[in-house]
């Protein structure tokens, strides 16, 4: 998510604002209005991602004289299976790459989920 830095006039969040509440609704406060950029990364590991996002963020998709952004890793997978494949669980994994699956606890469907 790239955002304008909160100390700059953002003209374009104002006339959102401004049109939300000619339409209507109230209680409208500051509204600042940005850009989502999201795009799948081949990382070994979540911090990787995270690192070479912040890098993309820093080199080009971000002004960093106008522009403040946040990286969130979503749907972070090991060898294909997500996370979330582990209720319960801590995953740890020891190593990370495209090898054999980890053995799952029954799946969601099998259990009726």
């Amino acid at each position: 998510q790239v955002m304008p830095r909160d100390t700059l006039l953002d003209p374009q969040g104002q006339a959102v604002g401004q049109a939300l509440t000619a339409l209507g609704f109230a209680g409208i406060g500051d509204v600042r209005v940005g850009k989502a950029v999201t795009f799948q990364l081949d990382r070994p590991d979540e911090d990787a991602a995270k690192r070479d996002a912040r890098a993309m963020c820093e080199r080009l998709l971000a002004n960093p004289v106008t522009e403040a952004f946040t990286v969130v890793v979503e749907g972070a997978t090991y060898c294909g299976w997500r996370w979330s494949d582990f209720p319960g669980r801590i995953a740890t994994p020891i190593t990370y790459g495209r090898r054999a699956k980890p053995a799952l606890p029954e799946s969601r469907e099998a259990r009726g989920e």
